[in-house]
């Protein structure tokens, strides 16, 4: 009898495997619902066509599976991690520090200059709702084909709205193939402008106006690196070389950072003017620049209070070394800080419930403020950011997501009263003056826009 249960088991197991295995196995195609919705398993497969002149191409395609996503906290958003996963990954997960960082498909041309100027991990939080998936698949493919460092280095995850999940029209995939070079000689930019010219101008209609998760894909791209240390730019924020990587892990590696546990190391941000060619390959062509005024210190302009505390005037006076090094600290905290840093990963999470923009970074610097952390400024190395930014090129749109959000500050800052049983800076109190102020002049008091802004 129990010879009997047993072999019965194990036929029943047995089953199991073989029935899942064809479930999984079966990763080859798309299977579509009447709305087009992908609803089935597509697999990262690298497919080789044979093109007119006989040149094999490559096309490379996201491991999705829909029902295996996660929700965020809201029940508003699906995300999906390692929709690809970088070739080296693994080796790289022994390296200190990850670059983590996030984008929509507009702006995903950057990735090949951050690639291109980083030499370990960088873990990327890609918006792709509805066709910007295929787009970003599309354009991934291409990238991949022409951008070693991007195939090795970098690996994907996907974000989107549940109500505007991914779609699969094999008309517009078909369109954005042809639109791939056959070499890499062509523009990478102008590549993925041409792509989303092929978006229906219907889709205008509900895309301009969805916000951008941006802190939720900021944890995904942080929450996916495997590293101690995390550095969490913009997109559009460029390293000058892979030799400010290889500074930071050396750098990060010696005993008296690693027993800093609470130590933010804060790298300055530049902004370069686009009459200039080529980005600055070290600080004292970057000084160069700004006393040329073809560099300035980034959202001067639009958010001047963004690095206030950095004291970049006087950095900028520091003579550049070959050595990395703290600098000095950064000054008296106030609540408008948000520089870009590395930290350690126990470092807060950003607040999930900031969507679009307005009080995205600034609210989890003051989570880093109340928990301890210390700002410190490195010398020699630096971000840059391609552009002068102006108060003119903030939308109107842009504007109001942070009035939202502004709504949504009082439970923040009630919560992490109670959860840090402080409120030093009496923010609540002037939460309160600010809201008073926001109604009775109707949302155009200039001093809260600086206040909310960022």
């Amino acid at each position: 009898m129990v010879k009997k249960l047993f072999l019965f088991t194990a036929f029943l197991v047995l089953s199991s495997v073989l029935l899942w295995s064809q479930l999984f196995v079966k990763q080859d195609s798309f299977v579509l619902d009447q709305k087009n919705v992908i609803t089935e398993v597509t697999a990262c497969n690298n497919t080789k066509e044979e093109n007119d002149s006989g040149q094999k191409d490559e096309y490379y395609t996201f491991i999705f599976t829909p029902w295996l996503g996660q929700r965020d906290a809201s029940q508003k958003y699906q995300v999906h991690t390692f929709a690809m996963i970088a070739s080296n990954w693994q080796n790289m997960t022994g390296q200190p520090l990850c670059l983590a960082t996030h984008t929509s498909v507009e702006h995903l041309h950057w990735l090949a200059d951050v690639a291109t100027h980083w030499c370990g991990p960088i873990s990327v939080s890609i918006f792709a709702p509805d066709l910007d998936y295929q787009i970003a698949e599309a354009y991934i493919s291409y990238l991949r084909q022409c951008f070693s460092d991007i195939t090795s280095q970098v690996s994907l995850h996907i974000i989107y709205p549940i109500d505007f999940p991914p779609i699969n029209s094999s008309d517009f995939n078909e369109g954005l193939r042809k639109l791939i070079p056959k070499t890499c000689s062509f523009n990478h930019q102008q590549v993925l402008d041409k792509m989303l010219q092929k978006r229906p101008q219907n889709m205008f209609l509900w895309r301009e106006k969805l916000p951008y998760p941006q802190n939720i894909l900021r944890n995904i791209a942080r929450k996916t690196c495997q590293n101690q240390y995390f550095v969490c730019p913009d997109i559009d924020m460029i390293p000058t070389s892979k030799v400010v990587c290889d500074k930071l892990n050396k750098f990060l590696e010696n005993p008296k950072q690693k027993s800093c546990l609470k130590c933010a190391y804060v790298i300055p941000v530049y902004e370069i003017s686009s009459n200039v060619t080529r980005i600055p390959y070290n600080k004292t062509e970057l000084t160069k620049m700004v006393k040329q005024r073809n560099a300035r210190v980034f959202h001067s302009n639009v958010f001047w209070r963004n690095q206030w505390l950095s004291n970049l005037s006087y950095w900028e006076n520091q003579k550049e070394s070959s050595k990395m090094s703290v600098s000095y600290d950064a000054g008296k905290y106030s609540f408008w800080y948000e520089p870009i840093y590395v930290a350690q990963t126990s470092a807060p999470l950003y607040d999930e419930r900031f969507i679009g923009y307005g009080l995205t970074r600034n609210t989890q610097i003051y989570e880093m403020y109340l928990d301890g952390w210390s700002f410190k400024i490195v010398n020699n190395i630096f971000l840059v950011h391609w552009g002068f930014q102006n108060r003119s090129s903030q939308s109107a749109l842009r504007k109001k997501q942070a009035f939202d959000n502004f709504a949504v500050f009082k439970d923040f800052l009630r919560e992490k009263s109670v959860k840090y049983d402080k409120d030093p800076l009496n923010l609540l109190q002037m939460y309160e003056k600010m809201n008073v102020r926001i109604k009775l002049q109707n949302l155009n008091v200039t001093e809260s826009e600086n206040f909310i802004l960022t």
